[in-house]
């Protein structure tokens, strides 16, 4: 990602301003991947950018540590179609070692996760939502 988009987008959420996400930015978001995968489009990328406040900018200011010092790392997106099933848990060999508990909400959100495992989101994740952003 571009680290003058991330700059502007930290200036903005401390303002208080609304944030506007490009595909262009987050390639992961484009139209020819939500061809593969209806849940990832831009439209998505525009609802996850509803939900982004001040409480985010630590996530963005550590991604601009990483870009500054070379790290491996990645700034992850929770995308989130089904609040009640995202709580569930799925019950299979994989994700039964991480509790009773799915996700810790309903709810969207963009992290923070590089190499060494370090996490930075805007909310407490889940052991599962950990176990997810680790394997990202």
């Amino acid at each position: 990602m571009d680290r003058e988009a991330i700059v502007s987008l930290i200036d903005n959420l401390k303002a208080g301003r609304p944030v506007e996400l490009s595909a262009d930015d987050f390639p992961c978001f484009s139209a020819e991947v939500a061809r593969k995968d209806l849940h990832t489009g831009p439209e998505a990328l525009d609802a996850l950018a509803k939900t982004l406040t001040a409480a985010d900018v630590p996530t963005f200011e550590r991604a601009l540590e990483a870009i500054d010092g070379h790290e491996l790392a990645w700034l992850g997106f929770k995308v989130v179609y089904d609040a009640d099933a995202a709580v569930e848990n799925v019950d299979n060999r994989v994700t039964k070692a991480y509790g009773e508990t799915g996700s810790a909400d309903g709810l969207p959100l963009v992290f923070f996760c590089n190499d060494a495992k370090e996490i930075v989101s805007s909310r407490t994740p889940s052991a599962r939502d950990i176990f997810q952003m680790k394997d990202a």
